[in-house]
């Protein structure tokens, strides 16, 4: 396993029994330390292609943001308005700044916990891109629950998680929500697109 793996999955089971407090302490010091720098560089377009085929020209909000690098290799053309949201005030300071040298005034920010996201309406697309297994299985039931009430009727979903072996059980959670995911293959790599209308639980009970 690599070390980049190493870590992911030492932050993934040490975030399970700290507080909020403590998570923005670990994603501040791990984004002031440089950990997660080499998202810069090693971006995988097949995100930017699925966000920007399915952004229909609306309300985009990315959870989990980090320092804004997904956003920032978006052609802007394809969305109206971007709410990025994470933890770490670290990785939102960078985030604001990219964007605003690259002149995506389009483009807000907010601290906050993806667990304690309260919702939106009639968004076109909302990206969870690596940070949905952060959460134990009621948090991640809650915000898909969430995440469905929030989108347009012709709205989605993207998922990606770096692991289909190591992330089976989040995979079929978001398959519960939403009976007709599309799978794209890649590897082990794991990208999922959830549709709105494709749902049939009913998200009260989540």
């Amino acid at each position: 396993m690599s070390f980049r793996m190493l870590l992911r999955r030492g932050l993934w089971e040490m975030s399970s029994f700290l507080g909020a407090p403590g998570r923005r302490w670990m994603w501040n010091d791990q984004f002031r330390h440089g950990h997660w720098d080499y998202l810069r560089a090693d971006r995988r377009q097949r995100v930017i292609e699925l966000v920007e085929e399915l952004a229909e020209g609306g309300r985009i909000v990315e959870l989990a943001c980090g320092e804004g690098v997904l956003i920032s290799a978006i052609n802007p053309e394809v969305y109206d308005s971007y709410l990025g949201i994470d933890i770490s005030d670290v990785a939102l300071e960078a985030a604001v700044k990219k964007t605003q040298e690259l002149g995506l005034f389009r483009c807000r920010f907010k601290q906050l916990d993806i667990a304690n996201w309260p919702g939106d309406s009639e968004l076109s697309l909302i990206i969870l891109e690596e940070c949905l297994y952060y959460l134990n299985a009621a948090q991640q039931r809650q915000l898909l629950s969430i995440c469905l009430n929030s989108l347009s009727p012709s709205g989605a979903v993207i998922v990606t998680l770096y692991s289909r072996t190591r992330h089976e059980q989040t995979i079929e959670t978001c398959k519960q929500f939403y009976p007709a995911t599309v799978d794209v293959p890649d590897g082990d790599y794991v990208y999922l697109v959830l549709r709105a209308g494709s749902s049939r639980m009913a998200v009260t009970g989540a």
